[in-house]
């Protein structure tokens, strides 16, 4: 089973807002990758498990096969 990628951004980014929602309505497979504001609780919890060195990032993270 593959797991869905997953972009965390940055969701009090304007550019980044309207990428996810230019982005979105133009992918073949809706479920093949999901949207999630770094601010999110969910967002938070995922971040606090990466690598001292990857916790800084402010704008864009991007989850694939489970690995940012």
């Amino acid at each position: 089973m593959t797991q869905t990628d997953l972009l965390l951004m940055d969701g009090d980014c304007g550019l980044c807002t309207h990428t996810a929602v230019f982005l979105h309505p133009g992918l073949t497979d809706k479920t093949s990758i999901r949207f999630l504001a770094i601010e999110s609780e969910e967002g938070q919890s995922l971040i606090t498990t990466f690598p001292d060195t990857l916790q800084q990032a402010d704008s864009f993270y991007l989850i694939r096969n489970g690995k940012p």
